[in-house]
Parts: structure tokens; sequence; C-alpha cells
């Protein structure tokens, strides 16, 4: 990568950034690292005027911690997620230095914008895009904060289509006949912006492979044993009881039309085929998830106008 960024030592530290049309601000920041924050070797941020340790902590993630921060550039301030290397979360150095890999090589609005990285000695840090609402996780669980609404059916639909198009953008459009394996997506590793777009984070466990390993079926990936497997194994069986009802969001209920339901449950279960010739590729699951966004809005405006017996659900 050396050949194609820019890279700036400050305080020991090396804060390498790749060229990117949205990365203007950060570039200053590299460049003149007189005016702005420096990444120094005692894991801190530092001014001339004040020095403190990074503690606004955005998230927990794979192999380390996210914060928020935010890095003085000129008149303007940029608010940005910095995620640093803890190898005792489990994963390390091979998953910070895939994930910088796979980044800083892609543009696309529903995948997380790289915006630098260090690596000097122990510190290990990538900077990127801030999401203001954070993951995906955080409204749909359950035990979610207070502060976290209830996502409608409307704006969950919208973040499906979203992942849908980012993770399609890898599998298909990554370019030179290669395709991306994110092996690890859940709602946790989707985050949201104030407008509600779904973008794709944590490239860390993913994998670049030639496109002859995929059409010749020899790319093999372990299942994890956790909650989404199962919750896949849910949706199927209730599928096929045709009982899916049983397993929606009580919030929600009442607020989308039978239809609605019966496509988004087809397109979930297609999509959960242990048989690759059944199962749905990416590309497919983005056209028919959007098709339904396309309507959904129509059931939107029928519901402010009709009573609910007459919407079938």
């Amino acid at each position: 990568m050396a050949n194609s960024e820019d890279s700036n030592k400050t305080s020991g530290i090396e804060l390498r950034q790749s060229h990117h049309p949205n990365h203007k601000g950060l570039k200053n920041y590299i460049n003149h690292p007189n005016e702005v924050n420096k990444y120094n070797g005692n894991e801190r941020v530092a001014t001339p005027q004040s020095h403190r340790k990074f503690q606004n902590v955005y998230r927990k993630v794979g192999y380390g911690w996210v914060y928020k921060e935010v890095l003085p550039v000129s008149r303007n301030d940029i608010v940005v997620a910095v995620k640093r290397l803890n190898e005792q979360f489990g994963q390390g150095l091979k998953e910070f230095l895939t994930e910088i890999h796979l980044l800083s090589g892609q543009q696309h609005l529903n995948l997380i914008s790289f915006l630098g990285y260090c690596d000097e000695g122990y510190e290990k840090i990538i900077v990127y895009e801030y999401t203001e609402r954070g993951s995906l996780n955080r409204y749909i669980r359950r035990n979610r904060d207070a502060t976290c609404a209830r996502l409608t059916w409307l704006e969950r639909l919208k973040v499906c289509v979203g992942a849908a198009r980012g993770l399609d953008h890898l599998h298909n459009h990554v370019g030179g006949h290669r395709t991306i394996v994110h092996r690890d997506i859940k709602s946790s590793n989707i985050l949201t912006d104030w407008n509600g777009v779904a973008k794709i984070s944590d490239l860390g466990l993913s994998k670049l492979i030639m496109m002859g390993f995929v059409l010749c079926g020899r790319l093999c990936i372990s299942e994890c044993n956790d909650g989404f497997i199962l919750s896949g194994q849910l949706v199927r069986v209730e599928y096929k009881n045709k009982n899916v009802v049983k397993i929606i969001d009580p919030t929600i209920k009442g607020h989308f039309g039978s239809d609605s339901m019966t496509n988004f449950s087809a397109i979930a279960y297609r999509s959960l085929q242990d048989d690759r010739e059944i199962r749905l590729t990416m590309d497919v699951v983005r056209k028919e998830l959007e098709e339904m966004l396309e309507f959904q809005p129509t059931y939107a405006q029928m519901e402010a106008t009709q009573p609910k017996h007459l919407l079938n659900l």
C-alpha cells in the first residue's frame, strides 16, 4: 500500500491514508500535524494544550474497542471512529491487516468508509467513518437501551436493502475476477447513520477469493455455533410449518401487509439453504428486497387510511 498512500510520522506513530475522494479532511490532518491532534506512542491523542486517553467507547468489536473521537482539522471538527487492536479479545494482527487491505480498496455507500490507519510498534489503529446510530443490534435486541427506539418495519426493510447492496458489492463488484466473503455478517456488524443508511463493517474475518474457487465449489467455510446460526434454523422450521408469525417481533406486528411478510420470509428461507444450487445469490436477494421496498410505502399509506382488520395482518 505504500505506493498509494500519504504518510506522516507524528510522535513516533505513522498514520497512513489511502487516496479517497471523501478523505480531504483527514489528509489535512495528516499533512498539517501541528494544527491538529496527533497520535503518539503512549496510547493518547495529544494536542499542545491537552493530553487525554481514548475514553469515548463507541462499541466492542472482534479484536478491540472502537472509540468515538473528534479530530480538529483547520476550522472544522471531524468525528471519526477509532478502532484499536487488543489481542486479548481473541483476534489480532491478521484480522487488523485483513481489514486494512480490504477496506482501503473499496468505496460503496453501504460499506463503512476507511479513512486511515496507524501501524507502528504496538500501536495498531484503524480510523474510519463514524456512524451516529451505531450498530443495528442496539435497536432490535430485546434488552435494548431505553434510548434506542424500536425500528419500524419500513426502517428494518431499508436496512436490509442497504446491507444486501453492500454484500452484493463485496461478492460481485470488487473487480479483478475476485469476490470478498465477509464470513461474520450479523446485526452488530451492520452500522447505521442518522439517515438509517446501513453500512457493513468489521471485515477482519473476511476472505478475498478468486472467483474460480467459488465457481468450482472448493471454498469451505466452517459455520460458527452461535445464536445467529440457531436463529436461521428457527426460521427454516417455522417457515416449513407456515408459522413465521410466531417469531416476528411483536412490536411490529400489524404494521405490514401479509404479502410483505410472505415475500420476506421466503427470501430468508431460500437464503438459508445448505444446497448452493437452490440458495439465493446476493444479487438476487438485493433485487427482491429492492422490489419489496418499492411497494412498502404504498402499504404504509393504506395503513394510515384503512382499519387494520382490512389489512390482513
